[in-house]
């Protein structure tokens, strides 16, 4: 049977596995898309014990665990332009917890078109039905004992992007247009009111100075609005509508065949949108600043003010068969039901070593924490995993690892540790 498990497969090990113990198809984002041609395929599997699939601090439940995954893509390449149509489906099949058993789906649509040496136009979409697992998000802690299996969780997103400038060009403008929906269907959400909408936008000018290296300037900007006012758990109403700006700078980096990052810095700021129905006197609404009225029971989110917010990925290869990776980053969303939204912070690193042209191993190491805004709440996390894979031949791969997971939070009721062993394989055509 491990064969056949074996065979199925095709999984990247190693990598930091998502937060919830489901498969999470990745969403699109324009991007320069591979030259391939052609129907493409991969599978994937893994199988595992997972000791606190419900991530609870004290009598956690533990089950067996096969995740099998594949990925389908047609491209064809016409007219200066690579178009590609996608579909990936996953299953968790939790053979203990046959109530956590999740399918997952996701169809993706990529366009990269230039439509002359100095103009190209990049567009991508998804469509997810997915689920949110039990002891993850708005599921997490008390809320996964009183449910009876995952959350459903639908979202969409579009993304345009256009480019001034050819790729060689000593400077270049691209700017960016999207949209994004979330819509959760949870018996833990009041009123189904954290399901959002995103509209965003931005704009970057890169400069070369040098071969290989352009400076970058950006700005983004991104607007959440909820169709419905979100509810606290008592009730409440808490108003999240939102407009988050981020200004930033940096470099994009390749000095070397061994050497390349990338790096952004600056400041996001989000400023909340009090809706006028909010308030006694409507004229009052038009001010953030306004006093709110003694009557409301409305909890108003604060703002912020500026935060300080970075990226940083880099590379460095100090031999063809050894590779370090290091990333950091600060990032923001919205939050699960506590505080106005979360802001974190991550920080991760990894070795990749070739001891043979066909066996190679991998250690990653990330740390990261969430601070809930307008809330008391902090959580910080942390996340080992080691594996090593032995290719078969240039299509399949299969191999055995080690991840542990960690988050300690103020919250009484969050928090959890585990240590999961799991085998995988993988297989593609091209």
């Amino acid at each position: 049977m491990l064969w056949v498990v074996l065979f199925l497969a095709t999984t990247v090990w190693g990598q930091e596995q998502p937060e919830s113990p489901q498969i999470v198809l990745p969403q699109s984002q324009p991007q320069a898309l591979l030259p391939l041609k052609g129907f493409t395929y991969a599978f994937n599997s893994e199988l595992s014990y997972d000791p606190n699939i419900l991530r609870q601090q004290t009598s956690p439940l533990g089950s067996r665990l096969w995740i099998f995954a594949s990925k389908l893509k047609y491209a064809i390449q016409a007219g200066g332009g690579t178009y590609s149509l996608g579909y990936d489906v996953g299953q968790s099949n939790f053979l203990d917890s046959k109530q956590d058993t999740v399918t997952n789906q996701a169809l993706t649509l990529t366009i990269d078109q230039k439509i002359n040496s100095y103009n190209r136009v990049m567009i991508a979409a998804s469509y997810n039905l997915a689920n949110e697992a039990r002891g993850v998000g708005f599921n997490e802690g008390a809320a996964a004992l009183a449910l009876d299996k995952p959350t459903p969780l639908t979202t969409e997103t579009v993304t345009a992007k256009y480019q001034l400038g050819a790729d060689s060009a000593k400077m270049r403008f691209t700017g960016t247009v999207g949209y994004g929906s979330t819509d959760r269907n949870s018996q833990a959400i009041v009123n189904d009111s954290r399901d959002y909408v995103e509209d965003m936008l931005g704009a970057q000018l890169a400069y070369r100075v040098g071969a290989r290296t352009d400076m970058v300037t950006e700005w983004r900007d991104r607007v959440v609005s909820y169709p419905r006012t979100p509810l606290t758990p008592e009730g409440s109403e808490i108003p999240l509508d939102s407009d988050e700006q981020l200004y930033l700078v940096g470099f994009d980096m390749e000095a070397t065949a061994k050497t390349s990052a990338k790096l952004r810095v600056g400041t996001t700021q989000r400023a909340f949108k009090w809706k006028a129905a909010q308030w006694d006197d409507a004229k009052a609404a038009s001010s953030n600043s306004a006093p709110v009225p003694a009557t409301t029971t409305t909890n108003f989110p604060t703002d912020a003010g500026a935060e300080l917010y970075w990226e940083l990925s880099a590379v460095w290869a100090p031999r063809s068969y050894s590779k370090l990776e290091l990333s950091t980053h600060s990032s923001t969303r919205e939050g699960w039901g506590v505080g106005s939204f979360v802001l974190s912070k991550d920080y991760g690193l990894s070795w990749t070593h070739q001891w043979q042209r066909r066996l190679r191993t991998r250690l990653g190491f990330s740390v990261g924490s969430d601070v809930y805004k307008d809330s008391a709440r902090v959580d910080n996390r942390k996340t080992y995993n080691m594996g090593m894979e032995y290719d078969f031949d240039d299509r399949m791969s299969f191999g055995f690892g080690y991840r542990y997971q960690q988050m300690k939070s103020t919250a009484v009721t969050v928090g959890f540790d585990k240590s999961i062993y799991y085998l995988f394989a993988n297989y593609h055509n091209k």
